[in-house]
């Protein structure tokens, strides 16, 4: 079924921040759905500076609190990007939105 621009719309203008989640297992077919997104986001000059690590593994998500983050807001999946250039913010920034919107696409809630 095509997509209206309403659809589209309300899709953006219903994005959240969820900073509570379930421990649930993620699907490989979501979660590939979700990384596949963000292989095709943009860059400047089509440079491709971030790279996503998926980290699933419980005890790893817990020692990401001596880096400031909520273990117990993890939830199931983790998705870590990692930047090649310290001039990649902008190029960062999109491709985190458009994984929260591959996430919410799914019904899933996903927080920067």
């Amino acid at each position: 079924m095509p997509q209206t621009a309403e659809d589209s719309l309300r899709l953006l203008r219903r994005l959240r921040q969820v900073r509570e989640y379930t421990t649930e297992p993620v699907g490989d077919d979501v979660l590939n759905d979700i990384l596949e997104v963000g292989r095709w986001s943009g860059s400047g000059g089509n440079r491709q500076p971030t790279e996503v690590l998926v980290v699933k593994d419980a005890d790893i998500k817990k020692n990401f609190g001596e880096w400031g983050a909520k273990p117990a807001s993890l939830g199931a999946v983790a998705l870590l990007l990692v930047t090649s250039s310290d001039d990649a913010a902008i190029d960062e920034g999109r491709m985190a939105e458009r994984l929260m919107l591959a996430a919410n696409s799914h019904g899933l809630g996903a927080a920067i």
